[in-house]
């Protein structure tokens, strides 16, 4: 199955939004480190993530499928996400990653 093609949410759905949002951030450093860009703080990935979106492949949807991915990790702590809104930010956590990978395919 390919990341925008998952099976229903089921399992520790906690644990689930925080590895979603694990893969998205290791993406997002991989190619923050091809573009010397900081990304060890949330703040820095939100810059990191604005200054891809607006330099390195211009897409202003960058920050939106990101900070979707982030909100599961307040899932994981909170745990008060639906199926429905996990299976949400997984799509849009999704987009972000499949991107990350093309810019680190080309770099």
């Amino acid at each position: 199955m390919g990341l925008l093609n998952q099976p229903p949410i089921s399992g520790n759905t906690q644990l689930l939004s925080e590895v979603i949002l694990g893969v998205a951030i290791q993406m997002l450093k991989a190619v923050a480190k091809m573009n010397n860009l900081p990304c060890e703080t949330h703040r820095e990935m939100f810059r990191a993530v604005r200054a891809i979106g607006e330099s390195i492949t211009p897409d202003v949807e960058l920050i939106r499928e990101f900070g979707r991915a982030e909100e599961l990790h307040k899932n994981f702590y909170d745990g008060e996400m639906s199926s429905d809104e996990i299976v949400q930010g997984r799509a849009m956590a999704a987009k972000f990653i499949v991107k990350m990978q093309r810019i680190i395919d080309t770099g």
